[in-house]
């Protein structure tokens, strides 16, 4: 088919073969060109690409459009380490490289705190990079999935529904890797596990850089007997810790063979976590993370310090010697019990673990000095900025893993009075658009 024409009065419709220059890498899983006036996602593509592409979605401002070609290479676009990069939706940026992922990450801080935050000149620091590029990832979840064509195991396809089987990937640490591509075998091809596999909705790896300790858990429809399968694993990974049926998540998991949890450690902080439970993916930039938040949140010994969000504790337990009272807030049963162990642990007898939403647990804290907002993509919203805001904190630290919820979240802080004082944008996930923030809210 030979390209449409830019000239036309309106320029694409779905089908369409265009050729086009792309100039920018937006936050979110394709780059940016323009065909006329019409703004074209192309995932796959870099900016700086001449491409070939076909249009899939047309609306009124924007269209999507699928990599056919590359006409003519930008001087960012570097050869992909994965086969399936373009097909899994487990990252986006193979093919950019490293110094234009990072510029783009920071653009994306800086126009969302602009455009949507509407702070005029917003204070973005230069964006800290990943300790490592590859291989540190210390979890994945690849979903099991049964059909009439039989049984895939891996992630999902970029914006599909479409299973793409893995058995390795270069973002994953070895010891990870290792683990689920066993797993995935036995579980696919050894015929004494087929009532297991009809019934497995997922599988999920965790290994601990500081410990070598390396946690499966399954998430199944139906209760079943794993142990001959932890047996199996066993006898292929024997550096395997742990087996886990994912259980209701008040009463948690079910231990198979081995614990269920494994050992992290940031910046001589050890905590003792949960297969179930959250935990930065990178321990190779978890450090540069609490220094950021350290940093932000200034503690001389005196304040009280509020842990919004707080998961197991990677802050709370990181500063409560700088603070003289902590409350940590958290809603996830799995994360509550490994911050009561990990307190135990610290022996942090200044910590107070808030059991429920921030909208509700705030109501039972009498103030609060300095606040840390670690909130799940979504970001915290209206409810609970303004739950937050009560307690009449002089500083509130904004962690973000997402720029637009954290530019949404901004303009109700400065609503209440706050300015923003800095943001460190924080490469914590290489080959994906996603970037964390750690931003400073003062007044």
């Amino acid at each position: 088919m030979e390209p449409v024409n830019a000239h036309e009065p309106f320029p694409v419709s779905v089908g369409d073969v265009i050729e086009l220059d792309v100039h920018d890498q937006p936050y979110g899983d394709a780059a940016l060109g323009r065909f006329s006036r019409l703004a074209v996602f192309v995932p796959g593509a870099v900016a700086g690409d001449r491409v070939l592409a076909r249009v899939t979605e047309v609306h009124t401002r924007y269209a999507r459009a699928d990599l056919i070609s590359v006409v003519t290479s930008s001087p960012d676009r570097v050869p992909a380490e994965c086969p399936l990069a373009g097909r899994c939706g487990g990252c986006q940026w193979q093919t950019t490289a490293m110094a234009r992922q990072h510029a783009a990450k920071h653009g994306a801080v800086v126009e969302a705190l602009r455009r949507v935050g509407k702070w005029e000149e917003p204070p973005v620091r230069d964006i800290l990079p990943s300790g490592e590029p590859w291989r540190y990832r210390n979890k994945a979840r690849y979903a099991v999935v049964t059909g009439a064509a039989g049984t895939g195991i891996g992630y999902f396809g970029t914006r599909t529904h479409d299973l793409v089987s893995i058995s390795r990937c270069p973002l994953n640490m070895e010891r990870l890797d290792a683990l689920l591509d066993a797993a995935h075998d036995l579980l696919i091809n050894n015929p004494r596990f087929d009532d297991l596999r009809a019934t497995t909705n997922s599988l999920t790896g965790r290994t601990s850089a500081a410990t070598g300790e390396t946690v499966l858990r399954v998430a199944a429809k139906a209760a079943s007997d794993w142990g001959a399968f932890a047996e199996a694993l066993r006898q292929r990974i024997p550096f395997v810790s742990g087996v886990v049926v994912a259980g209701h998540p008040r009463r948690g998991d079910r231990v198979v063979w081995g614990s269920g949890s494994l050992t992290e450690c940031v910046r001589g902080n050890e905590y003792r976590v949960s297969a179930a439970s959250f935990f930065q993916v990178n321990p190779f930039a978890a450090g540069d993370l609490v220094d950021a938040v350290a940093e932000a949140a200034g503690l001389q010994g005196s304040e009280i310090l509020l842990d919004a969000y707080g998961g197991v504790g990677l802050f709370s337990f990181a500063l409560c010697r700088d603070a003289a009272r902590v409350f940590l807030i958290e809603s996830d049963a799995s994360a509550l019990r490994d911050a009561r162990a990990i307190a135990d642990a610290f022996r942090a007898q200044n910590v107070t673990i808030v059991d429920g939403s921030v909208e509700r647990a705030a109501r039972r804290i009498p103030k609060a000095d300095t606040i840390i907002c670690d909130p799940p993509r979504e970001g915290a919203g209206p409810g609970g900025i303004r739950a937050l805001v009560s307690l009449k904190p002089r500083k509130l630290v904004y962690v973000a893993c997402d720029p637009a919820s954290l530019a949404r979240d901004s303009n109700i802080l400065r609503a209440e009075g706050f300015r923003l004082a800095w943001a460190q944008p924080l490469d914590m996930f290489p080959h994906t658009y996603h970037v964390e923030t750690v931003a400073l809210f003062e007044r």
